[in-house]
């Protein structure tokens, strides 16, 4: 290409208001932003985004929207987050705040410190997926991420995670079953459904993807199992969200249609309670998408955990109410009320 020195001349080549992203500054707080229920003695982060800060960042807090402030800390002008051991500062008006140099941010809206030490449980069951496998690190697996959005939002929530790699239906089935078994499977009573219920659940999400048909079990005999799980959850007034089965290479076309007769009946059956693991994920022949395969034809990578972990996020589960009468109880965690 030719290059025209005229239209390059010394007081047009750069526009009056440029700036040179190499030396432009910003520092803006998310976390906490807003509407947050943090509880005293728990710890979540403090998390900021920032670009080419001169100055160490100073965290404060304050418990009267702002009129005040307290020193937290000061940190690296190289980090983005800090491990924050919340005060015993009750307050339903907190606000933190960031600042480096001449540059500050703060909460867009108060956010809630609490002396409330309940807790509520969300269970997952479910085989290797659930595990953590196929991520690069547990810290990039779903259920981990999914354990820390929800602690950034209300340090009341809690992921209990009993996913084990190489379960099905039939071990995750309730202790006291009368099903008869195939021969050397035993319920997992460590990780099944009536150990779930043991933390007083407030849900229980269930996600088996693919064990099952790999080990030959019918259609028929995965819905049923699926149905007497559910019922025991049901039974117990806890709601229980069961993902569809997930795609995965398979030597036989029955195999790959009894993974999607299964996923139908899920969708079907479960409807607002089913997640669906398989959209977006699955290949046309029922394997995963080649850019979400963690290499083993089995488990999805970081990317398809994070999609899975979208899908749970939408539901929006860590909504529902958990501790107390829910006739007299008016006590509102981070804008819900709880029960």
């Amino acid at each position: 290409m030719c290059f025209n020195p005229k239209a390059y001349s010394q007081t047009e080549s750069v526009p009056k208001d440029f700036v040179n992203p190499s030396t432009f500054s910003d520092l803006t707080l998310t976390s906490p932003n807003g509407g947050e229920f943090w509880q005293v003695g728990k710890i979540p982060s403090i998390s900021w985004e920032s670009n080419n800060l001169s100055n160490d960042v100073t965290l404060e807090y304050s418990i009267d929207d702002g009129s005040t402030w307290t020193n937290i800390a000061t940190v690296s002008n190289v980090t983005s987050s800090y491990a924050w051991s919340v005060p015993n500062d009750v307050s339903k008006a907190g606000l933190v705040r960031v600042t480096s140099g001449t540059l500050t941010d703060a909460s867009d809206s108060v956010f809630e410190i609490s002396d409330d030490d309940s807790t509520c449980n969300i269970v997952v069951i479910g085989s290797s997926t659930a595990e953590g496998l196929g991520a690069s690190t547990i810290e990039n697996s779903w259920v981990y991420k999914y354990n820390e959005a929800l602690f950034q939002k209300n340090t009341m929530l809690n992921v209990v995670n009993l996913g084990l790699g190489g379960l099905t239906t039939y071990d995750l089935l309730p202790t006291e079953s009368s099903t008869v078994l195939p021969p050397g499977v035993t319920i997992k009573t460590d990780r099944n459904i009536t150990k779930a219920l043991s933390y007083n659940p407030i849900a229980i999400i269930l996600n088996l993807p693919s064990n099952d048909t790999y080990n030959g079990y019918s259609t028929s005999t995965q819905l049923t199992n699926f149905a007497e799980i559910n019922s025991e959850a049901t039974n117990s007034s806890v709601p229980i969200w069961i993902t569809t089965t997930q795609p995965r290479y398979f030597s036989e076309l029955a195999d790959v249609q009894t993974q999607i007769d299964v996923r139908d009946a899920i969708l079907n059956t479960y409807t607002d309670k089913a997640l669906d693991f398989w959209t977006d994920i699955a290949e046309n022949d029922g394997t995963i998408l080649s850019n979400l395969n963690s290499g083993d034809g089995t488990h999805v990578n970081d990317v398809g955990h994070g999609i899975l972990l979208d899908k749970v996020m939408v539901e929006n589960i860590e909504d529902l109410t958990s501790v107390g009468d829910p006739l007299n109880d008016d006590r509102a965690i981070g804008g819900k009320r709880v029960y």
